[in-house]
């Protein structure tokens, strides 16, 4: 698992990357105001030589960006942005990655090189809502293997993912991110 670079790390049998363009437009939508469009416009461009969509790690941060810049809910505007951040990551074709401290919506910087102890008891409804995530994540084919279409305008995000297999469609939909 690496960050996307240069292509050779393909070459030498690396399989998944983390998508570091969708990550950084969730990021300028959610916390610059950006058009909802340019995630699309990140999802359509990332490079042929990562593999397959599917070999995409989806997250809306990583130990990086929490250590460096901000936690979910401090960078997204709140804990609501947050996860519909995490949503639009995990409807994604890809692998889906909780970093610790999302499935609480803990609001805390973590040090990549010290413990940080995190309060698994902040907004226990997080829980729920991160099961119910990755519940349906794992069970509508659509979401697995299903095909990728954006729409919306500057401030409607609308993800949708067909699967010809058992006829399966899911969509999500975000709006008023730029708010």
């Amino acid at each position: 698992l690496a960050k996307a670079g240069p292509p050779w790390l393909a070459e030498v049998g690396l399989t998944h990357f983390y998508s570091q363009d969708v990550l950084a437009a969730l990021k300028r939508v959610f916390a610059q105001g950006a058009s909802a469009q340019s995630l699309a416009e990140a999802f359509s461009k990332e490079p042929s030589w990562m593999g397959a969509p599917s070999c995409r790690v989806r997250c809306s941060t990583t130990h990086d960006e929490t250590a460096w810049d901000a936690a979910p809910p401090v960078l997204f505007g709140g804990l609501n942005a947050a996860q519909c951040a995490q949503a639009i990551a995990h409807v994604l074709p890809g692998t889906p990655l909780l970093y610790s401290g999302q499935e609480v919506g803990s609001a805390q910087a973590l040090s990549l090189v010290e413990r940080t102890p995190i309060d698994w008891s902040t907004h226990p409804e997080m829980r729920l809502w991160t099961r119910t995530l990755l519940s349906a994540r794992t069970s509508n084919p659509a979401l697995v293997s299903g095909d990728v279409a954006f729409s919306g305008t500057d401030e409607v995000i609308v993800v949708h993912r067909t699967c010809e297999k058992g006829g399966s469609n899911a969509a999500c939909l975000v709006a008023n991110v730029t708010d």
